[in-house]
């Protein structure tokens, strides 16, 4: 598969993760969204996926069982060392989301968070696709939406980077690949899939483009 998320966070990222991104206003946003959610249902199965560092995983105090799965070995060690001072009723495991391991409709909820960007287009219906297999309910799906062309997003990045090397500015994940996610190629994936989009909420703004997170159901 032509896909290279499989090396994309390896230590360096995965121990800097939080620290580099906590200030962000859509990280705060997006905890308070999942705080908010899960703070006031009851379920009996959860997938976090991509878990990464487990940031959610304080959140879920109220989900009988919770599987976290994510490609990086490095991000589950940062995980586990917080799912060690939670609940019992968290696992993580290593696993490939194109491929998950599970019957189908195993799980009630599936929280997939900042995952979309990083799929190449070609990808993302295959993605979908096995998210739906697996669960029953609710995919909670967040997603950042392009708004530029894609020739004003190339131009933007090259500014970007000038002004990052300029100031010698080095993101740990600056060699990260994303892509460019419009509203009509997103409206498309979900009819494809036939998925029914519930509720959509408005994060914030972000690099030209914004960011939403989606309720899915079958």
């Amino acid at each position: 598969m032509n896909y290279d998320g499989y090396f994309k966070y390896d230590n360096n990222i995965a121990n800097s993760y939080d620290l580099d991104r906590q200030e962000e206003e859509h990280w705060k946003l997006e905890n308070v969204y999942i705080e908010n959610l899960y703070n006031c249902i009851n379920i009996m199965t959860l997938l976090d996926l991509p878990v990464g560092t487990g940031r959610f995983l304080q959140y879920y105090g109220k989900v009988e069982k919770v599987i976290g799965i994510d490609i990086s070995d490095d991000m589950l060690q940062v995980a586990m060392k917080k799912a060690d001072k939670l609940s019992s009723n968290i696992v993580l495991h290593k696993g490939d989301a194109f491929s998950l391991q599970y019957p189908d409709e195993y799980f009630e909820h599936i929280v997939c968070f900042r995952l979309m960007h990083l799929i190449p287009p070609d990808k993302r219906l295959n993605l979908l696709n096995e998210l739906k297999r697996v669960v029953s309910k609710k995919i909670i799906l967040q997603v950042y939406m392009s708004k530029a062309t894609p020739l004003s997003q190339k131009i933007f990045r090259k500014l970007r980077a000038l002004v990052t090397q300029k100031n010698k500015i080095q993101k740990p994940w600056s060699h990260i690949q994303s892509y460019n996610l419009f509203q009509k190629d997103f409206d498309f994936l979900v009819s494809t899939t036939n998925l029914k989009i519930i509720k959509k909420t408005f994060l914030c703004d972000y690099l030209g483009g914004e960011i939403y997170v989606f309720e899915l159901s079958k």
